[in-house]
């Protein structure tokens, strides 16, 4: 279908007769235009139409060139002299649109409609055919032989953080209040086809980003109506606005200074790191409040946002008190009395007067005497910072620095010290340079700030095991930007195309399976091997779990009535003669798709368990991970889930499995949700260790 309709609608010029609508230029037309971006990145997709393989960097490059070659050609043989200074100009400054169109408004309508003709883009004309506009055949052109952006290179330019204009977007992350469902979004679908493997994880990408910006606003805005920001008309000097309010999530800015900026690495325009400092106050904070701001690590990520509130205080309209009466007779934010004020009606950001969002990576966080304690210093020797004032120095989003700087006019200004970095040296003091406080310092004033980043007033943070989106995001993009390779006998099925039985890796099937204590029972056994000739090595009366099994046969043999299963029955070590000594085991009776899946995980390859909620697959899971751990006991398996939740309920029932204790560890900040009395962390390991062995010795001496 793409072969030919992509051709098609390309011959006809939709995209450009589409961009040259009143609608495309008009504000109504902000949901079309992000229609037709989409529409115009899947026209352009970088994918061969005939044999349907992915694009490669060089591969792009090496058709851009040969365009181009076919332009300057075209116009030396047969546009002389209006177009003589194009031909014999580098492809760099040809594909580029401005030149470009600079170069085209030199000539007259009928030549610019001969070369058209040339360059196949349009028709010879028949009869008396209305021509084209000149404006229609320079965009033609242009759009056909400027240099696009890499999907890669466009991925790449793209915050990974969002911003107020995208937050309040409701073409793409729609608010449950104004979307009804009766027009279409601008977001991307996750189909049950694919073009490429880059189109799959760009999809991933976009979705999940979208995703995390609902959940961040949705936070963003019950903070902003806990804070209660007010338009304080007694304010002399400084920001009139005041919060009457309080947010256990959100504090305020005391100031916030751009301090590094470095260069671009080489091929790249985005600086290759901007770091901030940013000043607030924990004065007002006690109890868990203040354990929890303190408690912000590095990587941990947070958001800064400038509200200039409208609403006068004496005005606010609490929607905890909607339809009460102020002190004159009106209801609260109503001021002709009849009950709703206009600005319950605007959108959230107009309405509360947002003008700027930022996220940033913490580095570190100092305390009043810019000391900086460790994350282990903290959680191990249990230091704490000193005094009420805190700077946290953080790590703001280079792309979107990038971008501020170009639309705030204040040019992409590099600022280093003579070893290129603004280093911070033993006594916590941040200067240019190696470290020596000798050297000729650059005042921070100097690194180029744009506005937006002067104004912050409010801190806010979320609740980490909900901030984990810019790590998921980042991964999708190091993906993108790396050459992953999908196995070949898996690539077709994993896009949508083919026959999903045929997703079977056929080498390296390990012949003989530890199952452990898989089978509750030999009666279990044979009824999860339906149809299967089974061997026996022992009385079938008296054998017992754990087995060993032994498949003798083509496993991809269609005669599977004829295959043979040979079980060996064996005996644990006897691990001591004390009840705690009996190793746990398995008591979940699988059923027979469940064992196969079982089996496919113990095998080398990819296997993917997929079902409806509860069917077993947490539990198909675990005894995956049972069977790993005792078949292959010198190796470590690694479980990565999308929620600590999920990760928790894995983990506790590993815990009731046969598993030594001392072979477990729990990552993240989801350890403490455990539902256990026992610390998996990395530090409650060296201490269970050392009480284990304290316990070894006492039974010993007993």
């Amino acid at each position: 279908t793409r072969r030919y309709l992509r051709v098609f609608l390309e011959d006809k010029h939709v995209i450009t007769r589409c961009r040259a609508t009143p609608l495309a230029h008009s504000p109504q037309g902000k949901l079309f235009n992000q229609l037709l971006n989409r529409f115009q990145f899947y026209q352009r997709f970088e994918i061969d139409d005939q044999e349907g393989t992915a694009l490669t960097q060089d591969d792009i490059a090496l058709i851009q060139a040969e365009k181009v070659q076919l332009l300057q050609r075209t116009a030396f043989k047969h546009f002389q002299p209006e177009l003589n200074e194009l031909a014999l100009s580098n492809i760099s400054a040809v594909e580029d649109r401005d030149k470009l169109s600079r170069h085209l408004a030199r000539m007259q309508p009928d030549r610019l409609r001969d070369l058209c003709v040339k360059l196949q883009l349009l028709p010879e004309p028949v009869g008396d055919e209305p021509a084209n506009s000149p404006d229609f055949m320079i965009e033609a052109i242009v759009s056909c032989y400027e240099r696009r952006l890499s999907q890669v290179e466009e991925a790449n330019r793209m915050s990974l953080y969002p911003d107020e204009h995208t937050l309040w977007d409701e073409n793409t992350v729609p608010s449950t209040q104004f979307y009804t469902g009766d027009k279409v979004l601008a977001l991307p679908k996750l189909n049950l086809q694919f073009l490429t493997f880059h189109d799959y994880l760009l999809r991933n990408f976009e979705l999940f980003r979208l995703e995390s910006m609902f959940e961040i606003r949705s936070d963003v805005e019950d903070m902003i109506k806990r804070m209660k920001p007010l338009y304080d008309e007694t304010a002399v000097t400084g920001d009139r606005t005041s919060f009457e309010g309080w947010s256990r999530m959100a504090l305020n800015i005391k100031g916030s200074t751009i301090l590094h900026v470095s260069p671009p690495l080489l091929g790249e325009t985005v600086p290759a790191q901007v770091v901030a400092e940013i000043q607030y106050s924990l004065y007002n904070t006690r109890g868990v409040m203040r354990d929890e701001w303190e408690a912000i690590r590095q990587h941990d990520v947070v958001f800064m946002l400038t509200v200039k509130a409208s609403i006068p205080k004496g005005n606010y309209n609490d929607p905890k008190k909607n339809g009460q009466e102020n002190g004159n007779g009106k209801k609260r934010g109503a001021p002709d009395g009849k009950g709703k004020s206009k600005k319950d009606e605007a959108p959230f950001q107009e309405q509360w007067g947002i003008i700027s969002l930022r996220g940033a990576e913490v580095v570190e966080i100092a305390d009043e005497h810019n000391h900086v304690l460790k994350d282990v210093e903290m959680d191990i020797e249990g230091k704490r910072r000193a005094g009420n004032k805190r700077l946290m120095r953080v790590r703001l989003d280079p792309a979107q620095y990038y971008k501020d700087t170009v639309a705030s006019g204040v040019g992409v200004g590099f600022h280093s010290g003579p070893d290129g970095n603004l280093v911070r040296n033993d006594e916590g003091e941040w200067h240019w340079g190696k470290g020596d406080k000798e050297q000729d310092t650059k005042p921070k004033d100097k690194v180029p700030t744009p506005p937006v980043y002067k104004t912050f007033n409010i801190l806010l943070r979320r609740k980490p095991k909900e901030n984990n989106f810019k790590a998921v995001l980042q991964t999708i993009r190091e993906l993108m930007n790396s050459r992953t390779v999908v196995p070949p006998w898996i690539h077709d099925i994993f896009l949508g195309y083919g026959d999903p039985e045929e997703a079977r890796r056929s080498v390296g099937i390990t012949p003989t399976i530890d199952f452990v204590d898989t089978f509750v029972s030999y009666e279990h056994l044979q009824a999860c091997f339906p149809g299967k000739k089974i061997i026996l090595e022992g009385d079938a009366a008296t054998v017992a779990p754990p087995f060993r099994i032994t498949f003798v046969g083509d496993a991809d043999d269609d005669n599977a009535s004829e295959h043979t299963l040979r079980v060996n029955p064996y005996s644990n070590i006897n691990m001591g003669p004390y009840p705690m000594d009996k190793p746990k085991a398995n008591h979940v009776p699988f059923t027979p798709v469940q064992i196969e899946a079982i089996r496919s995980g113990v095998n080398p390859g990819l296997t993917m368990v997929v079902g409806p909620p509860g069917t077993g697959k947490t539990d198909v899971a675990v005894q995956i991970i049972s069977n790993l751990y005792h078949t292959f006991p010198n190796q470590r398996t690694l479980l990565v889930t999308h929620s600590n939740q999920a990760l928790n309920q894995l983990f506790e029932k590993i815990m009731a499995l046969d598993i030594d204790e001392r072979h477990l560890l729990r990552l993240g900040h989801g350890e403490t949700e455990l539902e256990t009395d026992k610390d998996f962390s990395k530090v409650g390991r060296v201490n269970y260790m050392l009480d284990l062995r304290l316990r070894n010795l006492a039974e010993v001496e007993r």
